[in-house]
């Protein structure tokens, strides 16, 4: 874990995967970002590999990654919002 910030519950940190071990993405009430720092990923019969990112949205349902060999995610949750709040752009 690089930091967890206690403002909206912000997240930022390493994951390492050993090969055939599963990761649950998207689990969380707020946008995630996923970047495939080594190694490489599957997800519904496509492969992933180093270098590749995914992000998800709280709406969205969640996903089972599965490391087809030793794998070093970097992994950020984003701020948490309430209804009606939000970025105002």
């Amino acid at each position: 874990n690089l930091g967890s910030f206690s403002e909206r519950d912000i997240r930022v940190g390493f994951v390492r995967m050993d090969k055939g071990a599963s990761f649950d993405f998207g689990v969380e009430n707020a946008a995630e970002i996923l970047f495939v720092n080594e190694g490489a990923l599957t997800h519904d019969n496509s492969r992933y590999d180093k270098h590749t990112a995914f992000s998800t949205e709280p709406e969205e349902k969640p996903v089972q990654f599965k490391a087809v060999e030793d794998t070093e995610l970097v992994y950020m949750k984003l701020p948490t919002f309430g209804p009606g709040e939000g970025l105002i752009l």
